[in-house]
């Protein structure tokens, strides 16, 4: 799906109930890999609620700008375990997190268990940063609309 997703919206999530609730199987590819080390040492949840709390909207504004993402996952306004959870990571480090649709490996992944499950359709649903696109793949001279 591609469009503007209101600030309010948890779009990847209406998306599972419906496609559940018309007997799909659903593969869900929301975080780059790189968040891996992240969830890991997340033992009392305290990462996954903040993710939680966050809508659509305000990933993608995060994403488009460095600053604020670098403050919003370094902040301790919320939760000062997920501060302390990247206290040593650098600014290059943070803006490597990406979403589960730009890693490669994460959508093969999921493409690979799409095709192995029977018994019923699945959909694979990829959380993406309109826009975005690897700097590899795109040809000289090609860039991002801008307005």
């Amino acid at each position: 799906m591609t469009g503007p997703c209101a600030a309010t919206e948890k779009i990847i999530q209406e998306l599972e109930a419906f496609f559940k609730g018309a007997g799909w199987n659903v593969i869900k590819v929301i975080w780059g890999r790189e968040w891996d080390v992240l969830f890991q040492a997340d033992k009392e949840g305290a990462l996954v609620n903040l993710m939680n709390e966050v809508r659509d909207g305000d990933y993608q504004r995060l994403q488009g700008q460095r600053r604020l993402l670098l403050c919003a996952i370094r902040s301790s306004g919320r939760d000062p375990r997920t501060k302390a959870m990247v206290a040593d990571w650098t600014d290059d480090q943070i803006w490597s997190l990406k979403r589960g649709g730009h890693d490669y490996h994460k959508v093969y992944a999921a493409y690979r268990a799409a095709t192995a499950y029977k018994g019923q359709p699945t959909v694979i649903l990829a959380h993406t940063v309109k826009g975005l696109c690897p700097r590899a793949r795109t040809s000289p001279g090609a860039t991002r609309r801008t307005r």
